[in-house]
Order: C-alpha cells, then sequence, then structure tokens
C-alpha cells in the first residue's frame, strides 16, 4: 500500500466525496500464491519469496488497495497455534487448523496463549520486524494490522458445530471461551502494531458472527467484538464478514456501535460520479448486503421454490438465491403464513 493511497482510505472511512469510487480488495495468502504460480509453504517460510509475491502483485495492480497489505497470515492458524493445536502445512494449499477440544465440556484444558510467545505469533511479529524497513524501502507502508475475531478463533479450537451446539447448550462455558480468545485478539493486535512503526489501523475478521441471529449476536458477539474496538481508540476501525446475514446489521450499527467505534470504515457516502441507492461498503468483502423488508405480496412470476422468496417488482427489489439459515427459514415461514412476501433490497458496491 502506498502512503497516497493509505489517505484515500481515510478519506473513505471520515466519509468524504471522491472522484471516482476507488477499488480496494483483501488480498492474502490463500490468493497470493496461487495466483503468481508459487508454493505456498514458500510464500509462508520464506521472507524473500514472501516479499517479492507481495511488491509483484501490487507492481501489477497499481490502481487497486490492498488490504491490509503485506500481511503475515499463516492462513488461518496463528491465533489458534498459540493454544497449542495440530497445523497442518502443504505446498499447494494453506495451513490446516485442527480442533483442540472435542466439546465445550473440554474447556479446563485451555490456557491463553501470550502472542510474544506462544504459537505462530511470534514468528510473524519477528518477520514484521526484519521486513518492515524493507517494505518501506520499496515505496510502501504497513498501516493496518489483523485478527480472527473471537467467534472465529473459539470455532477453530472446537468445531464450527460444536461451538454453535455449545452457545445454546452451554451459554455459561461459551461465554468462559469467548473471554479467553477476546482476550488473545485483543493483546494480538496489540502485540503487531508495537512490532510495526506506522500502525494506524486494525481489522478484524470474524465469519461466525453472520451465522447467529440478532439476539445471539447481542448476547455472544457484539460485547465482545465492542470491548477489541474500544481498546483502540484512535485506530481506523474495519471488520470483515462473508455473510450475508440481516439479522447481525442493525446491531453492528446502531448509535451505541457507532459511538464506541466512531472511526469503522462504515460506508463511503455517495460519490460524485455515481448517484442513487447505491453505496459501497467497507465492513465486509461482500459485492452487496441485504436487509428484509416485509412487503405486500405481489402476484410473483412463478411459484417460488422452497426456501426462496417469491418474485416480486419494483427498483428496490431484488430476486436472488437466499442462503436460508435457521432463522431465516422461520422468518420466511411467518411471511408465508401471514399472506405477505419478503421482499429483499441490496445496495450494491459501483463495478
Amino acid at each position: 500500500m502506498k502512503r497516497e493511497q493509505w489517505e484515500v482510505i481515510k478519506q473513505c472511512a471520515s466519509g468524504e466525496e471522491l472522484v471516482a469510487p476507488p477499488v480496494a480488495l483483501i488480498v492474502d495468502s490463500p490468493w497470493i500464491p496461487g495466483y503468481l504460480g508459487i508454493s505456498t509453504l514458500d510464500y509462508l517460510t520464506v521472507p524473500e519469496v514472501w516479499l517479492e509475491a507481495n511488491l509483484k502483485v501490487e507492481s501489477q495492480f497499481p490502481g487497486v488497495i490492498f488490504l491490509p497489505s503485506f500481511w503475515v497470515e499463516m492462513g488461518m492458524a496463528a491465533e489458534p497455534s498459540g493454544f497449542g493445536g495440530k497445523v497442518s502445512f502443504f505446498a499447494h494449499k494453506t495451513p490446516v487448523v485442527y480442533p483442540l477440544i472435542s466439546g465445550i465440556e473440554e474447556l479446563g484444558r485451555l490456557t491463553a496463549p501470550n502472542p510474544l510467545s506462544d504459537g505462530l505469533m511470534p514468528m510473524i511479529l519477528n518477520l514484521y520486524r526484519r521486513l518492515e524497513p524493507r517494505v518501506n524501502d520499496a515505496g510502501h507502508v504497513i498501516k493496518v494490522v489483523a485478527a480472527r475475531g473471537p467467534l472465529a478463533v473459539a470455532t477453530h479450537l472446537t468445531g464450527v458445530t460444536n461451538f454453535l451446539l455449545a452457545l445454546k447448550l452451554n451459554p455459561a462455558e461459551t461465554h468462559g471461551l469467548l473471554r479467553m480468545t477476546t482476550t488473545l485478539v485483543r493483546t494480538w493486535l496489540a502485540a503487531q502494531a508495537e512490532a510495526l512503526r506506522e500502525v494506524e489501523s486494525i481489522l478484524v475478521l470474524d465469519d461466525i458472527v453472520g451465522f447467529l441471529s440478532r439476539k445471539d449476536y447481542l448476547e455472544f458477539a457484539h460485547p465482545y467484538l465492542q470491548e477489541i474496538f474500544a481498546a483502540f481508540p484512535n485506530a481506523l476501525k474495519m471488520f470483515h464478514n462473508d455473510t450475508d446475514n440481516p439479522r447481525r446489521i442493525p446491531a453492528s450499527t446502531n448509535s451505541a456501535s457507532r459511538s464506541s467505534t466512531s472511526r469503522t470504515c462504515r460506508r463511503w457516502r455517495k460519490s460524485a460520479s455515481w448517484s442513487g441507492r447505491r453505496s459501497a461498503s467497507w465492513a465486509t468483502s461482500r459485492r452487496s448486503t441485504y436487509s428484509p423488508r416485509v412487503a405486500r405480496r405481489r402476484s410473483p412470476s412463478r411459484a417460488p421454490l422452497p426456501g426462496r422468496p417469491p418474485r416480486t417488482q419494483g427498483p428496490d427489489s431484488v430476486c436472488r438465491r437466499w442462503r436460508v439459515a435457521g432463522h431465516a427459514r422461520a422468518e420466511y415461514s411467518r411471511a408465508r403464513r401471514g399472506g405477505r412476501a419478503l421482499e429483499l433490497t441490496t445496495e450494491e458496491e459501483p463495478t
């Protein structure tokens, strides 16, 4: 990332209007080795290969802002490795992290790791210290540090299914696990920021958050995410989530959240080069975010398929395949029983 590109990101975060919408992509270890045709193992373990690969993709896409840019990322393994679990490395795919416990009842086996000494994290910190001067010499800066979110780390320790079951069946123990992973995420981000010289932003990546209903999000995700972001009051904050779950959106964008994460990269405002309802979201890497809205039934062109909302008319509606989780299916069924259609709206980024 060039310094001028970082200034663009700050402009976007503050809601300033730009002549044209910039393009930014999360680029990391699953993509770079494959794109360049090099060994993933070399990319992760040989500093020269890592540096040359990142410089090459930056030079090939000069108009793209890469986030977080020059990211020392061992797949998903950095944070869970601190707990002592098994990690397998391969020449042509990212590392595989294996669950450390088979259920939440084994929580007592886990101890909170120290990012300065445990797992792969101290190795990553050392690479950052050694390589940042060379990144700067090449005309780039490292302004963003990243970490998996507390729920994502927890699922790497237990497995996704076991974690979601424990969330409903053993809530107290689940909170204990999330307390431990939240502390790790916060201290891991702080350790990276201390190892580097010019960090101004944090990026938290947690796809599991999107698996939750609004009620579960408020209990098991929002307080922990809020704690992490509040620990960095002067940082520009970014949050990545890959799931199209509208149930999480109202809580994550309410006034309480905005007050504690006021500088979070949420949305670009309408740019001078385009208008209407379109807006670009920095909150996730998805191309659109959905929000359900109950409307009067309109005559569908044909009967809807099971698990798919009826086709609707109008400029604000979009008929797309809906990835129906349990709570979404229940909402859809309630709408059908009440003689209403569930309409989807989208706010798309410009292409």
